[in-house]
């Protein structure tokens, strides 16, 4: 997402009660309509694993989120590797 002066305070202060919605919203950043992929990370590499405490080639959930506001520009951008084991997609048609 495009840097905003009123971003600064967050890499001090971290998140607004620790969510980035509720900071995104703060700050005017209102989500109109989005995107999310799911697929399976074969395994992670060596960097990540070290990251996440895990072990080299494990497979994970990866999550992509795309959010934008009513005109059309980006809110956020988010992506995630999740443990398989915790999450998962559910869909509801």
């Amino acid at each position: 997402m495009p840097w905003r002066d009123d971003f600064a305070p967050l890499l001090r202060d971290g998140l607004d009660g620790g969510s980035l919605s509720a900071t995104l919203a703060a700050r005017g950043l209102v989500p109109a309509s989005g995107e999310e992929w799911a697929n399976v990370l074969p395994g992670l590499s060596e960097v990540d694993a070290a990251i996440m405490g895990r072990v080299a080639g494990e497979p994970m959930l990866r999550l992509r989120r795309l959010t934008r506001d009513a005109a059309g520009k980006t809110v956020e951008f988010v992506e995630s590797s999740l443990d398989p084991e915790l999450f998962g997609l559910h869909m509801v048609f």
